[in-house]
C-alpha cells in the first residue's frame, strides 16, 4: 500500500515535470515571436521616420516655393 503511494506521487511528479518542460518549450517560442515582432515594429518605426524626415523636407521645399 505504501509503495502504490509512492509510485503514484513518483508518477503525479514525473507529470508535472514534463507539463512544466511543455510550458518551457512554449515559453520560449512565444518569448522568440515576441522578439521577432519587436524587431520587425523598430524596423518598421525606422522606415516610418525616414519617410517624416523626407516628408518634411519636401514640405519645407513647397513653403520656400510658395514664400
Amino acid at each position: 500500500m505504501l509503495t502504490d503511494l509512492l509510485n503514484s506521487i513518483y508518477t503525479r511528479i514525473a507529470q508535472l515535470g514534463q507539463a512544466i518542460q511543455g510550458l518551457k518549450t512554449s515559453l520560449d517560442g512565444l518569448n522568440q515571436n515576441i522578439e521577432q515582432k519587436i524587431s520587425n515594429l523598430n524596423e518598421k518605426l525606422k522606415e516610418f521616420s525616414g519617410e517624416i524626415e523626407t516628408t518634411k523636407g519636401k514640405h519645407i521645399e513647397v513653403l520656400k516655393d510658395i514664400g
